[in-house]
């Protein structure tokens, strides 16, 4: 399983994730990362649980979009506690994500490919 993120912030213009299948591991791992990005600074907690993750971002951002890919579908709870998020599509028949400030939302995308706004 794979994760391709496209933003002028990251090395090279492209970050890409993998996991494995049903992220499964083989026990709880958790990574904490400092983040030092030009648009985006702060720390980024990821745990993993057989088959669960877990991002947990403490970060300030600056308006910036990123090209987001999966080639897995999604199923994602969103908070967003100071700030907002929009995903589009680009499939326009896909759904549209936006999650307002002190806002969640629980949401399923069978499909991940477009932009996401922060």
């Amino acid at each position: 399983m794979k994760t391709i993120l496209k933003s002028s912030m990251f090395e090279n213009n492209v970050l890409v994730k993998r996991f494995e299948k049903d992220f499964k591991t083989s026990g709880f791992i958790e990574q904490k990362k400092q983040i030092d990005y030009a648009l985006v600074k702060g720390t980024l907690i990821e745990i993993s649980i057989n088959g669960l993750r877990i991002l947990i971002r403490n970060v300030k951002t600056e308006d910036y979009s990123v090209d987001v890919q999966h080639d897995f579908p999604f199923f994602k709870l969103q908070f967003e506690i100071e700030g907002s998020s929009f995903y589009e599509p680009l499939d326009k028949c896909q759904p549209k994500v936006y999650i307002p400030n002190a806002h969640y939302n629980l949401f399923y995308l069978p499909k991940v490919q477009g932009d996401t706004n922060l």
